[in-house]
């Protein structure tokens, strides 16, 4: 070896995520989007035909390429009757208890800057529209998370929903 040179030590990349990994991925992507969807379809526009909602908007992640490079906030943003903004972040899950710490801090900042901010929860086949400032986060460890059962009163039954929602966004 030439005097003054430094033998470095070949960089190792992270090894591909495994194939189950990147499967439940997906599905966790679709199911998602499939929860947006049914927001999107089943409450928001309903609630803008009825007219407590003027407009909403689907934001989305901006991405170059196929590589996201901003979160976008909230999923939906829109504006009620009254005027008053409104954001809700969707999520669902198959866990028993949803993590706090999957909603990004992107989001979560937009949620805490609009007074009128909800979080769309699907979880263990029930739908719930909280408002943000009111999620019953429960601490196990370090970790804040919630179950069905820590959100009960704030669940959207069958046949009850619609009037519960617009209840819920006018105040």
């Amino acid at each position: 070896m030439k005097r003054g040179l430094v033998k470095t030590m070949p960089k190792h990349s992270k090894p591909a995520p495994s194939f189950q990994r990147r499967a439940a991925g997906a599905a966790s992507k679709r199911a998602g989007e499939a929860w947006e969807q049914h927001v999107s379809s089943q409450w928001l526009e309903p609630l803008r035909e009825s007219g407590v909602i003027r407009c909403w908007h689907k934001l989305e992640p901006r991405k170059v390429g196929d590589k996201f490079v901003a979160d976008a906030g909230a999923d939906f943003v829109a504006c009620l009757s009254s005027g008053e903004y409104v954001a809700i972040e969707c999520k669902q899950t198959t866990a028993r208890r949803f993590a706090r710490l999957s909603i990004s801090g992107v989001q979560e900042a937009h949620l805490n800057a609009v007074p009128r901010s909800f979080l769309a929860l699907l979880i263990d086949g029930r739908r719930f529209l909280i408002p943000w400032r009111k999620v019953p986060w429960v601490t196990l460890r370090s970790a804040e998370s919630v179950t069905a059962a820590d959100c009960a009163i704030w669940e959207l039954k069958p046949g009850e929903w619609l009037q519960a929602l617009a209840l819920r966004l006018q105040g």
